[in-house]
């Protein structure tokens, strides 16, 4: 394993390790949009804030979510809310 492997691997962990503590799915990550930031709804609004955080710590890491999905995919999968 290279160190550009291994820096991805320690950024996707980071990341999934947000996804897990904030009780977010990848599908959040694609399924939230920065409209429901300004939803009426506090609970979809608060979910909007912590999407657009994640992609925020995404950005910090430099890990895109190709990335993130690979490395899902080889470990374990980010189970569902509820599941």
């Amino acid at each position: 394993m290279s160190a550009a492997d291994r820096e991805r691997a320690a950024a996707a962990a980071q990341v999934v390790e947000f996804i897990r503590k904030k009780k977010l799915t990848l599908d959040d990550l694609i399924d939230v949009g920065g409209a429901e930031l300004k939803s009426p709804d506090p609970k979809r609004a608060e979910k909007a804030r912590r999407v657009s955080t994640c992609w925020e710590l995404m950005a910090r890491v430099n890990l895109k979510y190709r990335n993130l999905e690979q490395s899902e995919q080889s470990a374990r999968p980010i189970p569902a809310l509820g599941a």
